[in-house]
């Protein structure tokens, strides 16, 4: 659609570092939608991204994406759990009972079936515990819990022993 566009990233900084990463890429991008200049960071796409790279395992945190093929729905699910991370996932599928199964296998905080981003201040968004994203949970009762501290305190009556 020639009218859609994408705006700038947060600072010139970012641009920078994204535009970095892309080129330390061993691999040339599969679609490059436009050239950077100052904070706008073109839409690009990897193909065939090896799992062990730059582009596969870190989080850019701009217009990149690394794709890759899977042979089965067992090794999609493994090459997206394979990671440090674990704040998202999202789904794009016709089919909801599979989404529902594999949403439920992913080690994420958060994943999304057909559509990206959606929250509502009652959903709880957050990273999933042992994966380094996020910090902490925000929204809904886990996000109250966040400023909460637990403390149980048993005292048994002076001179009674506990039972």
């Amino acid at each position: 659609d020639p009218e859609t566009t994408l705006g700038p990233v947060v600072s010139r900084q970012r641009a920078e570092a994204i535009e970095a990463a892309v080129a330390r890429a061993s691999l040339a991008p599969a679609l490059r939608a436009g050239v950077a200049r100052d904070s706008y960071v073109p839409a690009t796409v990897f193909a065939d991204v090896p799992t062990d790279s730059e582009l596969w395992r870190d989080e850019i945190f701009g217009p990149v994406l690394a794709a890759r093929p899977f042979d089965s729905q067992d090794h999609a699910i493994a090459i997206a759990n394979d990671s440090l991370y674990g704040l998202a996932h999202a789904l794009l599928t016709a089919d909801a009972d599979r989404a529902a199964a594999v949403a439920r296998r992913l080690d994420a905080g958060v994943v999304w079936t057909n559509t990206n981003q959606t929250l509502w201040p009652e959903v709880p968004f957050g990273g999933l515990a042992g994966k380094h994203s996020g910090f902490g949970w925000e929204g809904g009762l886990a996000g109250l819990r966040e400023y909460q501290r637990e403390k149980t305190i048993v005292a048994a009556p002076p001179g009674h022993a506990p039972p």
